[in-house]
């Protein structure tokens, strides 16, 4: 189990829990074998690159036999309150989805860094991905399934382009929608505007960056989409309050 400032946790042994309520939200994610989760009053039995999304305060339990393994992945209240509060009024008609290979691939990335490196950042990150991939497949009934797809497009061309242009002009006109539509959409799935979203996502991989390479802090800021230093230097600071460099000498 590891925690980080109490806001996020991933369980990953002793999977067999009887039928109890947390206050946190949590995913769980087949990694061997298969899982049942008994939730919202039915079982549903996830796979390999599958999972399972637990709303906070509902019941549920989860079953687990000797030759199957998976981790739960747990965000506090506080920390996936604006998600929970938007799509707490509404009702999906499962809470299971798979994982794509690209998906699944960067959600063990994010693991692998939230657990060297104890980020808000990257928390906050892990959990959108994580619910980007439910709602792609578990739309809410007040929610346009054209926008959702819209949504989806987004998302993933912003984790596949991190660097190119990923200024809002391009994305819209790659994915063929108006840069106001594309706002209101990104807005309305995860309660954040979606340049503040990238420049998340751009810091997150410049971390990494920073972490495992000897590149220079020029190199880093546009390989991770930064038109200037100055640029990187500027958002950085304002999501780590630490200048790159320093944070790289610490």
């Amino acid at each position: 189990m590891k925690y980080i400032e109490n806001e996020f946790q991933i369980i990953t042994n002793n999977l067999n829990c009887p039928y109890h309520v947390n206050s946190e939200l949590e995913f769980i994610i087949a990694t061997k074998g298969k899982i049942n989760v008994f939730h919202e009053g039915f079982c549903e039995t996830i796979f390999v690159g599958e999972a399972s999304l637990i709303l906070p305060f509902h019941p549920h339990s989860f079953s687990v036999d000797e030759n199957s393994e998976g981790k739960v992945i747990m965000f506090n209240y506080s920390v996936a309150e604006k998600l929970c509060s938007k799509f707490a009024p509404f009702s999906f008609a499962k809470y299971n989805f798979k994982l794509d290979k690209i998906t699944f691939d960067y959600l063990n990335k994010l693991l692998v860094d939230v657990m060297e490196n104890n980020s808000e950042l990257i928390v906050e990150n892990l959990l959108y991905t994580l619910f980007h991939a439910f709602l792609s497949e578990n739309i809410a009934q007040s929610i346009s399934s054209t926008h959702a797809e819209v949504f989806s497009k987004a998302m993933r061309y912003i984790y596949l382009n991190l660097d190119n242009d990923l200024s809002i002009g391009t994305i819209s006109k790659k994915i063929g929608i108006s840069p106001l539509s594309l706002r209101k959409i990104f807005s309305k799935y995860i309660g954040v505007k979606i340049g503040d979203f990238i420049n998340n996502v751009k810091v997150q991989k410049s971390i990494s960056l920073l972490k495992s390479t000897d590149l220079s802090i020029t190199e880093i800021a546009f390989l991770c989409g930064f038109g200037s230093l100055r640029s990187f230097n500027r958002i950085f600071y304002s999501k780590i309050n630490n200048t790159p460099s320093d944070f790289r000498k610490n």
